[in-house]
């Protein structure tokens, strides 16, 4: 439905909108509104746990940034503090990793092992370190 907004409002351009609109109830375009709305609070979400994820990183002693090897998964580094926890990940899926634990020390070539909060137990990531950079000695 951007596409109709950003559209000059010429009678060709107003048809081809009307003609697009009449294969949708009211409804339809109801819950269309709706997810937009769900969309911008999702993402003022999002912007909160990364503040609250760079205020974390700067009180920790220690952070440390392991890329994964990027085989085009969601999130190619996680950020994890020095008792092992999960604080930013990115450039996506923060809300699914941040907080998460994993057995440290992590080594270059190793998939980590992360916490089971099902079972208790630690399974390994699909994802092997590619490198690992200190956090701390750069400015955030």
């Amino acid at each position: 439905m951007k596409h109709l907004v950003n559209q000059k409002g010429s009678v060709e351009d107003i048809r081809a909108s009307l003609n697009f609109l009449s294969g949708y109830t009211v409804n339809d375009l109801k819950e269309a509104l709706q997810n937009e709305e769900a969309n911008k609070k999702r993402s003022t979400v999002i912007q909160m746990i990364r503040r609250a994820i760079r205020k974390k990183i700067s009180q920790s002693t220690e952070v440390k940034r392991y890329h994964f090897e990027d085989e085009g998964q969601d999130f190619t580094y996680w950020d994890i503090d020095s008792e092992g926890t999960v604080v930013d990940c990115g450039p996506f899926q923060a809300t699914i990793w941040v907080g998460k634990r994993v057995e440290l020390p992590i080594h270059i070539g190793q998939r980590p092992l992360i916490e089971d909060e099902d079972t208790g137990g630690w399974r390994e990531m699909n994802y092997r370190i590619e490198s690992i950079e200190d956090l701390n000695e750069v400015t955030i």
